[in-house]
């Protein structure tokens, strides 16, 4: 689980944001940088950036933006800016206890008396769960021991400004309106 689709961001063209050399070595760190902090006081904004992509025949740069709204919903932005045509793959990984409920076009994650709500339009995350080939859908308690478990994963393949995961989370069922009225926000900026 130390590749790129083993963790909570986007992996490109199926390859890893670094190299790998060895079983524990990296080859040629690239540069990550904060970019933005804005804070309100019921708002904080930031975004980052990483060129870990840079490197291919038709390199890419990844953009996250988060914005977090009254501490009840966060809008967690994929952006990108490069050349060519890619395959865009991302994933969320989540502990083998979540339970998933779909309403409407939301997915409720339930872990006990704790539920997130995450916005799933057109069903655009599968939903995948210790698939093999490539491996996805697994979680390891500790080395050596695997065990399914459900991981939100979203493909689309296109140029990188054409392409952009937009994945909004509410930890508040109440506030699901003003959570969809700041993602109508963004799309407008």
């Amino acid at each position: 689980f130390k590749g790129t689709k083993a963790h909570n961001t986007v992996c490109l063209d199926g390859k890893d944001q670094a190299r790998q050399l060895t079983g524990f070595i990296w080859d040629k760190p690239y540069k990550a940088e904060l970019e933005k902090v804005k804070q309100s006081s019921d708002r904080l904004d930031f975004r980052t950036s990483h060129e870990g992509y840079r490197r291919l025949k038709d390199g890419v740069t990844h953009y996250r933006e988060l914005i977090v709204q009254d501490d009840v919903c966060c809008l967690i932005v994929d952006s990108f800016a490069g050349r060519g045509v890619h395959e865009f793959e991302l994933n969320f990984h989540l502990d083998p206890d979540v339970k998933i409920d779909m309403d409407n076009e939301w997915m409720v994650l339930h872990n006990g008396r704790e539920s997130i709500f995450v916005y799933n339009p057109n069903t655009c995350f599968s939903i995948i769960n210790g698939q093999e080939e490539p491996l996805l859908g697994w979680y390891s308690p500790a080395y050596g021991i695997l065990q399914k478990t459900n991981t939100l994963s979203r493909v689309t393949t296109g140029s990188p400004e054409d392409s952009c995961f937009m994945t909004l989370v509410c930890f508040n069922e109440i506030n699901l309106k003003q959570a969809i009225q700041i993602q109508e926000q963004f799309k407008e900026n």
